[in-house]
């Protein structure tokens, strides 16, 4: 199978709070456990991360902006953990939604024997009193709009990387 979704591959956002306060720095890490062993050699895995308000900042060489999603680079798809800084929005009332896909790889440099998986996290400001159901689109999750690209990106980034071993 190809870059197969899986129960067993979960993403662990650790360290956002239950509510943000406005203009805030929060210092959080994403962890990708997966049943696929990691390779000694080569890439071990990857993610695509977007959050719709507030500003995010990755670790400087494990990350990087593609598309407007923070992502990682080649050298931060040779790990499954990633540390990030999110600075709250400038008011409270709000809710800031995360979406993100990650996938772990088996070094192989074909998509087979991948495994991926998607989280969203919806954040409510301190103040905020709506509903904290993710966003849709035509009906449809945020998450199955955007994953073919995430998918898609993940391929392309997996496929130059093997080309250049």
């Amino acid at each position: 199978m190809c870059h197969t979704k899986s129960s067993l591959t979960t993403i662990n956002v650790i360290g956002l709070p239950e509510e943000f306060e406005a203009n805030q720095s929060y210092q959080f890490r994403l962890i990708l456990e997966s049943e696929i062993p990691p390779s000694s050699t080569t890439s071990v895995g990857g993610f695509r991360m977007m959050v719709d308000r507030g500003v995010l900042y990755g670790e400087e060489n494990l990350t990087q902006i593609l598309d407007g999603w923070l992502t990682h680079t080649e050298h931060g798809s040779m790990v499954r953990e990633w540390n990030f800084t999110w600075i709250s929005p400038e008011i409270n009332t709000t809710r800031t939604q995360f979406t993100i896909h990650a996938n772990a790889v088996n070094g192989n440099g074909a998509p087979t024997g991948d495994s991926w998986q998607t989280n969203e996290i919806v954040l409510p400001g301190v103040a905020y009193t709506g509903s904290l159901e993710p966003k849709t689109i035509d009906g449809l999750s945020m998450n199955d709009s955007i994953l073919l690209a995430a998918i898609t990106t993940l391929l392309v980034m997996l496929f130059f990387y093997s080309r250049k071993s």
